[in-house]
């Protein structure tokens, strides 16, 4: 693939690893062939696209940036994705390995890992939307801005990082129930309710 590609566009120092899968199940009766897909398509297939198109990248002296998708649960673990989210972290742990070996030749490799992303139907972007800090789910362009940016010359001192574009979902104290509506102003306590717990804490 990565030899087709150059042969059809000249020129090739951008990858781009998007495709994947998700598949989320109770670990002790997880589908062996739903693994197997997963392992197969969120890890397996963008490490072996890496190592063949810097293989050629190498070969012809081309310099560039390598991006793979990964996701937030790649930090974060929740139930029922033990093999998605553990393929999502050890993609970004590759990437970092990856980033020193190609670091030399002028080869950039980085993550960004959305999070809550509005990609169809399925989605409620407004109920979802509240439990986020920012205030909404996120949108494609989101993603690929960001995907963009770390591509782009802007981004030329950047290599083996884990970018999350996720509204801080998953900023250390953010609930894990989601209960909290982020976009309320803070209400300080009152000051007779101040004066009501100190002296509660005298007696």
């Amino acid at each position: 693939m990565a030899k087709q590609a150059i042969d059809a566009l000249g020129h090739v120092d951008l990858l781009v690893n998007n495709a994947g899968i998700c598949g989320f199940a109770d670990f002790v009766n997880e589908p062996i062939d739903m693994m197997d897909r997963m392992i197969a398509i969120n890890y397996r297939a963008p490490v072996i696209l890496m190592r063949e198109f810097s293989n050629l990248m190498i070969d012809n002296g081309i310099k560039g940036a390598m991006i793979n998708i990964s996701s937030s649960r790649g930090t974060r673990a929740y139930p029922g994705d033990a093999i998605y989210g553990g393929l999502k972290a050890g993609l970004q742990r590759s990437t970092e390995s990856i980033a020193l070996a190609l670091a030399p030749y002028g080869i950039r490799v980085n993550c960004v890992a959305p999070g809550a992303i509005h990609v169809n139907a399925f989605h409620k972007p407004g109920s979802l939307g509240e439990c986020i800090p920012l205030g909404r789910m996120g949108e494609p362009d989101d993603v690929a801005q960001a995907v963009m940016w770390l591509a782009s010359e802007q981004a030329s001192y950047i290599t083996g990082i884990t970018l999350r574009v996720d509204g801080g979902l998953i900023l250390p104290g953010m609930p894990e129930d989601g209960m909290n509506n982020w976009g309320a102003p803070f209400k300080p306590a009152s000051a007779s309710s101040s004066k009501d717990n100190q002296e509660g804490n005298r007696k």
